[in-house]
């Protein structure tokens, strides 16, 4: 077998599977590299013109957090309380600091989201531009899933920043952890980067033991796997101390007792970020996914000159750690929601951690393409990736029309917010309407958010 990977110079490099490497030319136009631009410019405009400006569901959880602060009671258990399944330390750190600087000004936190996410595809551009003769296209199609307005509640809620902060830094460890010769500083920055994963939400956690996938193929793996171990089981310890199950979700028994929603749950957390906007093709996708993703990391697994892939490139072990953080995610998410229905999964910000399961199949699939392929493959090729690309912009659509929906919902809400009116338009932003409006009078009492200004 062939296995290949892109250098900046139109040339490709091939490792033929005895050792040798040779030089395969190919096409490039560097007018393609602008493609990526186009889905980040799209989402830039939602955000210069869709924003709000008031507290939208969970961020009304954070205003008693505020209020402790301003009158000088609040404590570290306070950061450290859970949030749902969460223990969410350093989003919160964020948003106090942000709030503190603005007068909570929930605009600085939708702008961290945006950069968050935008560091997100900064971290996974280098890596996928260098899979092989279809790099171009890997990128433009990661451009368009993680710039996706299909995460539309992710980007339109500052709150969510947690999820952007956490993704950002499981991906940064993974890609620490495959640097094939480690030392102690890359070792301490993973560690750092897994620790705040792990403190910022709750899926986090899994960095621990898929970096020990990567720790194993470096040299002096003993000492670097027990330290890593030894870190993770502490911090669990840490994680789990005084740790409760939300009541109002349903039990695991409940959702193993529903096989089948289990099941479709997966499929369709897996295969939103393809078909968003209709249940029964997220399930077709997240099954197929599955099925192609299981043969490509079953075969780069398998052989292990895929490992010692090219000197300056992130071996394919990476790209399969990205695919399992997003099923072991979609499994857990699916173990703890699925009791509301396997419908619940079509919930858009669980897109933002899904895209990576794709990613992962575009990238291991570019990985294995041969130079020499037969034109019609060639052709099958560019024709799934056309398909996949309007797919992809289907699900951006439909995401950018449920933002403007809630953005001009949120515009009647506003109003009756700033009256202290007790309008069920008001459901808009927090479903407990008495409990809104008693938690309104702390942000007017410390002229936070909209009551800065009036």
């Amino acid at each position: 077998m062939r296995i290949c990977a892109a250098r900046n110079d139109k040339k490709i490099l091939c490792n033929n599977g005895v050792g040798q490497v040779i030089v395969v030319e190919t096409n490039y136009y560097r007018w393609a590299w602008f493609l990526p631009l186009l889905p980040f410019m799209a989402l830039a405009v939602m955000f210069l013109f869709f924003s709000h400006d008031i507290p939208y569901l969970d961020q009304w959880e954070f205003v008693p957090f505020l209020q402790k602060f301003y009158d000088d009671t609040l404590h570290l258990d306070d950061f450290w309380a859970q949030h749902n399944e969460h223990r969410i330390l350093f989003p919160r750190m964020i948003m106090l600091g942000l709030a503190a600087c603005t007068h909570w000004n929930v605009y600085y936190e939708l702008a961290v989201n945006f950069l968050l996410g935008t560091g997100i595809f900064l971290l996974l551009i280098k890596p996928l531009s260098r899979t092989g003769g279809n790099a171009q296209w890997n990128v433009f199609l990661a451009s368009l899933m993680l710039f996706s307005l299909g995460q539309w509640q992710n980007w339109f809620l500052g709150w969510q920043l947690q999820v952007f902060l956490s993704l950002f830094t499981v991906i940064l460890s993974l890609l620490t952890l495959s640097r094939k010769k480690l030392n102690a500083a890359w070792f301490c920055l993973a560690i750092l980067a897994s620790s705040v994963a792990m403190f910022s939400f709750a899926n986090g956690m899994l960095v621990w033991p898929l970096g020990l996938i990567l720790l194993w193929r470096t040299e002096n793996r003993i000492k670097w796997t027990s330290l890593w171990s030894a870190t993770a089981i502490l911090l669990a310890c840490v994680y789990f101390r005084g740790y409760q199950a939300p009541s109002y979700h349903p039990s695991i028994s409940t959702s193993l007792h529903m096989p089948g929603n289990l099941i479709a749950y997966v499929f369709i957390y897996l295969g939103q970020p393809i078909v968003g906007f209709l249940g029964f093709g997220a399930v077709a996708a997240g099954a197929a996914g599955l099925m192609v993703w299981g043969i490509l990391g079953y075969l780069t697994v398998r052989e292990k000159e895929a490992d010692d892939l090219l000197e300056f490139s992130v071996p394919p072990l990476f790209f399969v750690t990205l695919g399992l953080y997003a099923i072991a995610s979609a499994v857990i998410t699916a173990f703890a929601r699925a009791g509301f229905g396997a419908e619940q999964a079509l919930s858009s910000r669980y897109v933002t951690i899904a895209n990576l399961f794709w990613i992962s199949i575009l990238a291991l699939a570019g990985l294995r393409i041969q130079q020499n392929i037969p034109a019609k493959r060639k052709i099958l090729m560019m024709a799934c990736s056309i398909v996949i690309a309007l797919l992809v912009t289907g699900s951006s659509l439909y995401g950018a029309y449920r933002w403007t929906e809630h953005y001009h919902a949120h515009g009647m809400a506003r109003e009756a917010l700033l009256r202290g009116e007790s309008s069920e338009v008001l459901h808009f932003l927090y479903p407990d309407i008495p409990k809104l409006l008693e938690r309104r009078e702390i942000l007017v009492q410390h002229h936070l958010s909209i009551f800065n200004h009036h």
